[in-house]
């Protein structure tokens, strides 16, 4: 059994298709944080990140119950989300990059096995988000801003892809069922493997990445 891990921008197609997904390959689908917990007034600085540790969890009580884990959204989101606005009225880098190494440590997350990074241009994000909000009443808060983080995003997982090479799949701009067939081409054909060993070791190297880094939403 495996963990995967579905990321892009919003309105790409992550939740949807983790649950597609989830459906062929007999496995179950770990939503976003956001939508499995409310934060509360009080919450630590650590609150989130403590979330995505919990959403770990359940992947691995899926992985034990012999399912295909589909995270919808990486657990290590924090890392790159805050880095790539600079930090701005989020938790530093050292924050999260010494909670986050601790908890590696202590065998409590680790990497998904292989990351699916899905792509579609700016117009058909915005459409995709229209038709959303018209089917469902969805509301997307903060979506124009969020898509100041695509081509920082797209630089931080090239970056891991060159450091753990078959754990990073990018998907170009496909149809739904394309995509789908690509993801479940990939896990059959070449079974990801789990990262529990060289978990440690990327996490540093990404982190050091991130430091001699600029975003590209503030550079």
């Amino acid at each position: 059994m495996t963990v995967i891990c579905l990321e892009g921008p919003s309105a790409v197609g992550k939740s949807t298709g983790a649950v597609a997904l989830a459906e062929r390959l007999g496995g179950a689908v770990i939503p976003e944080a956001n939508a499995l917990f409310a934060p509360p007034s009080d919450a630590s600085a650590t609150w989130y990140f403590e979330r995505q540790v919990e959403r770990w969890a359940m992947a691995q009580e899926h992985l034990q119950a012999g399912q295909i884990a589909v995270l919808d959204g990486d657990p290590f989101q924090p890392l790159w989300y805050n880095w790539a606005y600079d930090c701005v009225d989020w938790q530093p880098l050292g924050l999260a990059a010494a909670f986050y190494r601790e908890q590696i440590e202590a065998g409590h997350i680790s990497f998904p096995y292989r990351y699916f990074l899905l792509s579609a241009d700016e117009a058909t994000l915005r459409s995709r988000r229209d038709e959303d909000r018209d089917a469902t009443g969805r509301r997307r808060g903060g979506f124009e801003r969020h898509l100041q983080f695509i081509e920082p995003q797209r630089r931080y997982f090239q970056a891991m892809q060159g450091c753990c090479g078959d754990g990073v799949e990018f998907l170009p701009e496909s149809t739904f069922t394309n995509t789908l067939e690509s993801i479940v081409r990939s896990v059959t054909e070449r079974p990801p493997t789990s990262t529990e060993g060289s978990a440690l070791a990327l996490f540093d190297e990404m982190v050091r990445w991130l430091e001699r880094s600029s975003p590209a939403c503030y550079s």
